[in-house]
């Protein structure tokens, strides 16, 4: 669309559109229309037909349910990941959607749907338990027959710093075939890229808004590594945030 043809005048107000994801200026000075939201809609739509796709293509083989499996949850961050999607949820569900967050139902979940890659040998799951709202968490996920670890304020004592060290050690010492990581926004793109390199099966979960930041924005399911969403696995088609269509 060439705006000086159709009545409208270059400036301010076409600058603000600009702001807006409503136009883009192209080389030669031509604005086009630009749905922002639309796009972002239908990349979110891409984004989970592709991971679901890939999901189910590799759930529930023989050689899937007795591998080795090390789960390594970073709670406090999916905790408050989660706790951010219900808070962009309508009022009158926000209730309903924050009760699957507690630390008996959450922690029961988190187990079965990581039981789908393999056999659990190893399960870590770390946070500050003493932060509000992880209060009394800590005994549901041991009673839910996981290790725990205290996660402090200090960077190098933060819950991503000592769970990449849980990750890093068992990547050692253990013979694991299968990697399940859940966490919130934090960097572990260095933790499952080699993993992925050591030829492991590796699913990673955060948000759909926090994949990228938590693993790294090249990162898309394929034949060596499986996305999962949260919440997704935690709300099921309730999910607030899935895309309708």
């Amino acid at each position: 669309m060439n705006v000086t043809k159709c009545g409208c005048r270059t400036g301010r107000y076409i600058q603000e559109m600009a702001s807006l994801e409503l136009l883009t200026e192209e080389q030669d000075g031509r604005w086009r229309i630009r749905g922002g939201l639309l796009e972002r809609f239908l990349a979110r739509l891409l984004d989970r037909e592709l991971t679901e796709d890939h999901a189910k293509r590799h759930y529930a083989t023989p050689e899937i349910a007795t591998q080795p499996l090390g789960i390594f949850l970073d709670v406090e961050n999916v905790k408050l990941s989660l706790l951010t999607v219900v808070r962009q949820a309508p009022k009158d569900k926000q209730a309903s959607l924050e009760a699957k967050l507690h630390g008996d139902l959450l922690a029961a979940r988190l187990l079965e749907e990581a039981a789908k890659h393999g056999k659990p040998i190893i399960r870590w799951a770390v946070g500050d338990w003493d932060a509000a709202y992880l209060h009394g968490d800590q005994k549901e996920y041991r009673r839910a027959s996981f290790q725990t670890d205290i996660a402090g304020e200090e960077k190098a004592e933060a819950s991503d710093h000592v769970l990449r060290e849980h990750i890093h050690n068992a990547r050692l010492q253990q013979d694991l075939a299968a990697y399940v990581i859940a966490t919130g926004d934090a960097d572990f793109a260095e933790a499952a890229r080699n993993l992925v390199n050591d030829d492991k099966y590796v699913v990673l979960w955060a948000t759909q808004e926090n994949v990228k930041s938590a693993f790294g924005v090249n990162l898309r399911s394929g034949s060596k590594c499986i996305i999962n969403f949260l919440e997704d696995i935690v709300w099921g088609d309730n999910n607030p945030l899935r895309p309708r269509g």
